[in-house]
Order: C-alpha cells, then structure tokens, then sequence
C-alpha cells in the first residue's frame, strides 16, 4: 500500500470554516475519485467544518482581505477559500 494525497478546495460565504460552500474543486491524485470539477450538482460537504470531521485536514486559511470601495462591482476571485487534503492508502497494481 501506497500514500497518495488528495486535496478539496471549497469557497465559503464567508469566512467561518462552518459557513456554506459557494464553489469547490477537487483533486485526487489516489484516483479514487474519477469525476472532473464541476461535473457535480452539490458539493461533497456543506463547509469546510463538515469535511474536517471527515478526516480532511485544513492547510490553508482564507487571508482577510477587505475590499476596496468601487470592488464590489468588479469580477474577481472568491475570497474564503480553504485548501483541505488529506491522505488516503492506495493499493498498487503490479502487473
């Protein structure tokens, strides 16, 4: 058996880890997970809080950002993201 990481990114509404997923990604590089981002009509967890307490780790925090005036009426990146990963055993096929 083999490590291999997986990470999920989610946007919150805001920037409390229990606050609701507006948008998410996924990678996986076990392969367990065979779907491509956005090919999802749910999120795999309603916050970050409830993949916590299924074993993903949080590595990264939103950074608090304030606006500028005038910002809200520009496109731009989410701004609560959180990186989560965690580890997950992968049984090597040898052929």
């Amino acid at each position: 058996m083999t490590s291999r990481q997986q990470l999920l990114v989610l946007w919150l509404t805001h920037s409390d880890p229990g606050g609701e997923v507006a948008a998410w990604s996924r990678y996986d590089a076990a392969g367990a997970d065979t779907g491509m981002s956005g090919d999802q009509d749910a999120p795999p967890y309603g916050s970050a809080l409830a993949a916590m307490r299924d074993g993903w780790r949080i590595i990264q925090y939103p950074r608090a950002l304030t606006p500028a005036s005038g910002d809200e009426f520009r496109l731009g990146f989410l701004k609560h993201e959180f990186v989560l990963e965690r580890v997950v055993e992968r049984q090597e096929i040898r052929s």
